[in-house]
């Protein structure tokens, strides 16, 4: 037709320009009228949900099917690029049949422009003629008709924002919950991943704003429902992979810790709160390893069970062999170093120190008060006859079982005459270390004793006194407040340092591996603010130097020529152990019989010597008998203590106990002429639940009081009798006669001098009673 677009590609006249929302991109504007940004958004919250909830059931149901999860994201990417594809093909331009889209451009060129725009013919819709193309050379599409041309946008929206959402999640749930799952450091890698990756997705966007999908793109609602459903995608997946992902733990390794008596209530504490900081200090998801802290009987049983590898005997005694060691003094390791290694000792390594305390000697503050300024600035031996002359006695934990008592005697006797020397060896009683020690002047004042006597112990041992925190095995719960005590510090004393050891047992094992690496990562967290505030909180100070300055500590020969010295002037010791077999203990019978074969039977110990006496007996003996001699008073010879074992095999249980019958006809064995020359000191030890007669008064007609005053010295030359006591039974030390309220057994063992301890790990106490008598000749 002359005129037509067919003819010359010109249009047959100037009509009005078409409407908007019409050609290219004229289906979604037309959508966005008939569906209002409300709809849109709330409609997009709910695809997210629905997203979320599928993304959230498929990551759940194939968390352990990693392939199945792969084809499927790879179906997504596949699904989206052909979405892609058609949506490109759709908008792409296309030429009449027999023309090319390059012809139909270099024909347009040539033409002459236009003083008007052209006028489209009409379209079949505008009653134009059928088959007339549009000024494009496109032929029109036809309108979309009803409801379909309303939904199509919205499904294409759909559509691309539950692909978009999916793969976000997806990326989130395998790329940072995965490597949060991980650790820190694999979490912050794959999140570091995932910016980058977004942000050059983000510059490619840019950069191909052009293209034809470049439109959709720079839609500012669009973009910023976009970047909200991806941000949602990747919380929600990383949320759900770290909690999803985390890998299996193993099944954490039993680390044993061997601490000292002095600062294992410290240790304690410190472990667990290590434990629970574990993940963040170590930077890993699962925990490694448990720690469990115990202390032996004393150093010196640490020392010897270290030395001969840990044991059977040491086993039953003193727990489990450790991994870790942190012992009171550094010249403990040099000691287990120095002695005779066997092919069972294990090595040892030295982190370095982990606190530090002072010793001191504890006084009674009132006492305290009337030392003179001078005197309380002095030395070792300045301050210890400032307590000779106030009529203060001066009470030692017992230098062979003791770092404390080591080090505080190797200051002490650098400064002291032989007389004085042998003063504070001929007490007789020397606890295994300060905490038995101060428990002793706590339950002195419970029963309304004056405490007349200063203790040589450490700052870490004070501050848990003061505090109320005594060891319960070495000192019961105490209802009255603990008298007051001052310290007065020595200017030469020396200080614990408390190393971290670790030890080695052969072999390379896993765990053992890992006990060697923890270890370290212990000592580091120790020395943490954390650490050392757990640590202060027990009267720990802040760690010594490592290795230590020269001076700080006695050298060998001095520690050992002051060992020696106290040995030979401490008199001889008469331990005499009486176990209740009465009826009510029964149930405790078996468990007594253990512990006295683990501390008096046969096998290396440290608890008696050569010069010193021990006898057992069992109370009420046959028929009427007070007791039954199992086996007699005497020296602790080799036969003596082979027949320890057999002889408590044969406890049952019987009748009532008589305790104050029994310390009569003990005392009356004690007070032997041979001990009065030898000048022995005499003790007795009752394993007991407190079951005696109405009344507090024994068939005999013995009382407490009767039994006060036959304990009580009589002259210089009668040897110092003292009773401790291990309770049994729910009332423990409180334990009275029926009608006699206040002959407790506390009360019973305070009369002169001794403790009562409630039963809680026998070995461990029964053996520390009987270490305290002796010095180990």
């Amino acid at each position: 037709m002359p005129g037509s677009t067919e003819d010359n590609g010109m249009p047959a006249d100037n009509g009005p320009p078409a409407p908007k929302g019409t050609g290219e991109g004229g289906d979604e504007q037309g959508t966005a009228r008939k569906f209002p940004a409300s709809v849109t958004s709330a409609t997009g919250t709910f695809v997210g949900a629905v997203a979320l909830g599928v993304g959230s059931t498929i990551a759940n149901d194939f968390q352990h099917r990693q392939a199945l999860m792969f084809t499927l994201l790879g179906a997504l990417a596949v699904a989206g690029a052909v979405y892609l594809w058609l949506q490109t093909r759709a908008r792409r331009p296309k030429a009449p049949p027999g023309s090319s889209v390059g012809g139909a451009r270099a024909q347009a060129a040539t033409q002459a422009p236009l003083a008007s725009p052209p006028v489209l013919s009409p379209s079949p819709a505008r009653g134009g003629p059928p088959g007339s193309a549009s000024a494009s050379g496109r032929r029109p599409r036809p309108a979309p008709h009803g409801a379909a041309s309303g939904l199509l946008p919205l499904i294409r929206v759909i559509v691309a924002l539950g692909a978009l959402l999916a793969g976000a999640f997806f990326l989130g749930y395998w790329t940072l919950g995965n490597g949060f799952a991980h650790g820190l450091t694999w979490g912050a890698l794959a999140l570091a991943g995932v910016v980058m990756l977004l942000g050059g997705a983000a510059i490619l966007a840019w950069r191909g704003r052009r293209r034809s999908w470049g439109g959709w793109a720079r839609s500012g609602s669009r973009m910023v429902m976009a970047f909200t459903v991806t941000c949602l995608g990747l919380s929600a997946g990383a949320t759900l992979g770290r909690l999803d992902l985390v890998p299996a733990c193993r099944v954490p390794v039993e680390i044993p810790v061997l601490a000292s008596s002095e600062n294992v209530a410290a240790v304690h504490a410190a472990a667990s709160l290590f434990e629970q900081a574990e993940p963040t200090f170590l930077g890993q998801s699962c925990y490694a390893a448990d720690l469990t802290v115990s202390a032996a009987r004393s150093d010196g049983d640490a020392e010897a069970d270290l030395e001969s590898g840990w044991g059977p005997s040491a086993l039953s005694a003193d727990g489990p062999r450790p991994d870790i060691w942190l012992p009171s003094s550094s010249e403990e390791v040099t000691n287990v170093i120095s002695a005779h290694r066997g092919p069972a000792t294990p090595g040892m390594q030295i982190a370095g120190s982990t606190g530090s305390s002072p010793l001191v000697l504890a006084v009674p503050t009132a006492r305290a008060d009337s030392i003179p300024a001078t005197d309380r600035a002095g030395n070792w031996g300045t301050l210890y006859t400032a307590l000779q002359q106030h009529g203060i006695s001066l009470s030692v934990p017992n230098p062979g079982q003791s770092a404390t008592g080591l080090l505080g005697i190797a200051g002490i006797y650098r400064d002291l005459t032989s007389t004085g020397q042998r003063q504070i060896a001929a007490s007789g009683s020397f606890p295994s270390d300060s905490g038995i020690a101060l428990c002793a002047a706590a339950q002195a004042a419970e029963q309304g004793h004056a405490v007349s006597s200063a203790y040589l112990v450490s700052v870490a041992a004070m501050t848990q006194y003061r505090l109320g925190q005594l060891n319960e095995g070495a000192c019961p719960a105490l209802s009255a407040p603990f008298p007051s005590l001052t310290a007065l510090s020595p200017s030469d004393a020396a200080s614990l340092d408390f190393p971290l050891v670790s030890l080695s047992w052969g072999g390379n094992s896993a765990a053992a591996r890992l006990a060697q690496g923890y270890a370290l990562d212990f000592y580091h967290w120790l020395g943490s603010t954390a650490g050392q505030g757990v640590l202060n909180a027990y009267g720990l100070g802040p760690p010594q130097p490592w290795p230590a300055l020269p001076g700080a500590l006695p050298s060998r020969s001095q520690l050992s020529s002051a060992l020696q010295l106290f040995t030979r002037k401490a008199p001889p010791a008469q331990v005499l152990v009486a176990i209740d077999d009465s009826g009510p203990m029964e149930p405790y019978l078996q468990q007594i019989s253990s512990a006295v074969s683990q501390v008096l039977g046969p096998g290396p110990t440290a608890s008696l010597g050569a010069r010193d006496s021990v006898g057992i007996w069992a109370f009420p003996g046959a028929g009427s008998s007070t007791f039954q001699a199992l086996v007699p008073l005497d020296s602790g010879a080799t036969a003596q203590r082979d027949a320890v074992a057999a002889r408590t095999s044969t406890l049952s249980a019987h009748a009532h106990s008589a305790e104050f019958d029994l310390i009569t006809k003990a005392a009356a064995a004690l007070y032997s002429p041979l001990a009065k020359a030898q000048g022995a000191t005499s003790s007795v030890i009752l394993l007991t639940d407190g079951d005696s007669y109405r009344g507090g008064q024994d068939p005999a007609g013995n009382t407490l009081v009767s039994v006060g005053d036959l304990l009580k010295p009589i002259g210089a030359a009668q040897p110092i009798a003292r009773v401790f006591v291990i309770a049994f039974g729910d009332a423990g030390c409180a334990q009275a006669p029926p009608g006699s309220p206040r002959d407790t057994l506390a009360a019973l063992a305070t009369t002169n001098g001794g403790t009562c301890v409630n039963a809680n790990d026998l070995g461990q106490q029964l053996g520390q009673m009987v270490s305290q008598f002796s010095a180990g000749r």
